[in-house]
This record gives structure tokens, sequence and C-alpha cells, in this order.
């Protein structure tokens, strides 16, 4: 395979792992929001500060996995699994 083209898979298997990450992030804040507003620091986060919306959490975290696992399905079936371990814990 050429350079350019790995690079391209790289690049491609960087933003899936990017968009399963946030999903976590999200995840990860959502599940933590009363216990973060009390933080001396991390009520500043924006769902624990009321910037963001709890329901665009809800909605955002599923399509950022979906999106990632879509492409990472173009990468095949040993990045799906990688991403699904990752994801699972």
């Amino acid at each position: 395979m050429k350079p350019a083209f790995l690079a391209f898979l790289a690049a491609l298997a960087f933003a899936a792992f990017s968009l399963i990450a946030s999903s976590v992030y999200l995840i990860n804040d959502l599940m933590d929001l009363a216990a973060d507003r009390r933080h001396p620091i991390k009520y500043r986060r924006p769902f624990a500060a009321g910037d963001l919306p709890i329901h665009f959490g809800l909605i955002a975290a599923p399509v950022l996995a979906i999106a990632g696992f879509a492409i990472a399905a173009l990468l095949g079936p040993a990045s799906l699994g990688v991403l699904a371990t990752y994801l699972g814990l």
C-alpha cells in the first residue's frame, strides 16, 4: 500500500476513535452530573453549569458513537472490534 493511502486509513481510524471517545465523554458527564454540580471545579463543565441542555447530550452521544462505528466499519472488523472493546470498557 502507498504511504498516502496508509495515512488516509490512519486518519479514518483517528476520526472513528475521536467520535467514540467524544461519545464516552458525554455519557460520563451525564452520569456524573449530580456529583459534578457539587464539585468545586467540575461544576463549570457545560452540562453541570447548565450551558448545554441535557437532551443535547442524550442525542449527541449515540449519534457520535454511530458515526464512529460507521467510519470504523469502512476499515474492517478489527477496527470495529477495537472500538467496541474501548466503548465497553
